[in-house]
């Protein structure tokens, strides 16, 4: 039974908690009219609500330039919000006739990425704007005064930023390599773990799923320390859904299902030698000896064991050798 509630009109598009703020946020598309052009250009509104005590109350709204990626894109920091955004911006010029406007044909689009650091009231304390422009925000990751996020086109530059003095962020390094990372997840010190695809490095064309993993120990140095290409899987739910990806640090686990485009469907599982990373297993997921397909596959361990469950079955391995133990259909 519920102690409090509240509504709010309107709807939300991403949503950052944690146990003191729940912050959501929803895109608007604004229009700006000149005398020589209209401007389209995107820009968010952020709604923060207590959850301390025994009430839930707005306690703050704010606007930043852009779009927020995902949930990772927020993250409350000593009463601070940090939020990562990709500005889209659309100009028309226009000629005047009788008091109708005629489009001309050219149609300029541009993107660029911002960070904003907001305060406790969601009024603007810092920013880093007009980063990596033609290219948009694929990942974010704060880790205390540290941000990362990624941006792609035909390369992956991988952004640094030192966030120990809110009012003035500070890019501290951008690491280009082919390829993006979707998700990111911090892998014990000095360690960030990336999930994502290679790339071309001259067209930008993608080809198969990548693990990388960076070396933070200097944030002014970032360095890939090591990847993994996974030919020929070429898709994973976990790079839209990280609720699809498990990573264990004390485990030392790294578990996503992958797809190739023959149609095979498999559970891959790694870990991370600190040489780079060893597969410790390639889970076919059959039932009746036909690939059981499903989108949702889910992997887990309790114990001294490791489970894979979709739609369709739950499989039960070995952990330490990931051998079948039991097949539930």
């Amino acid at each position: 039974q519920s102690t409090e509630k509240s509504a709010v009109l309107g709807g939300a598009e991403n949503v950052y908690c944690n146990a003191e703020h729940l912050y959501y946020t929803f895109t608007k598309y604004g229009k700006f009219d000149a005398e020589d052009k209209i401007e389209h250009k995107t820009e968010t509104t952020i709604v923060k609500l207590s959850l301390s005590g025994r009430k839930i109350k707005t306690e703050a709204t704010g606007k930043v330039e852009g779009r927020p990626l995902n949930q990772f894109s927020m993250d409350e920091y000593d009463g601070n919000l940090r939020i990562v955004t990709t500005v889209d911006k659309t100009i028309i010029p226009k000629k005047t006739s009788s008091n109708s406007y005629t489009y001309d044909m050219a149609v300029v689009g541009s993107s660029k990425n911002a960070l904003y650091v907001l305060d406790k009231n969601l009024q603007h304390l810092g920013s880093i704007e007009n980063l990596a422009e033609g290219e948009r925000v694929y990942s974010v990751r704060f880790d205390g005064e540290i941000g990362y996020f990624v941006t792609f086109r035909q390369v992956d530059p991988l952004f640094t930023v030192d966030l120990s003095k809110p009012t003035a962020p500070k890019l501290l390094s951008e690491l280009k390599i082919p390829g993006f990372s979707e998700y990111m997840y911090p892998y014990g010190d000095g360690l960030l773990l990336g999930f994502g695809m290679e790339a071309d490095e001259k067209t930008g064309r993608t080809s198969y799923l990548k693990l990388s993993m960076f070396n933070t120990s200097n944030p002014a140095d970032l360095t890939e320390q090591n990847k993994t290409v996974i030919d020929p899987f070429t898709y994973s739910e976990a790079l839209y859904n990280h609720k699809a990806m498990l990573v264990s640090v004390s485990k030392n686990l790294i578990g996503f299902p992958a797809n190739d485009n023959n149609g095979n469907q498999g559970y891959f599982v790694y870990e991370y030698t600190g040489d780079g990373f060893a597969k410790k297993a390639a889970l076919e997921l059959k039932v009746d000896y036909k690939y059981a397909y499903e989108p949702n596959i889910r992997g887990m361990f309790i114990g001294d064991y490791f489970y894979i469950v979709n739609g369709t079955a739950l499989w039960c391995f070995d952990l330490d050798d990931f051998s079948q133990l039991a097949l539930i259909k």
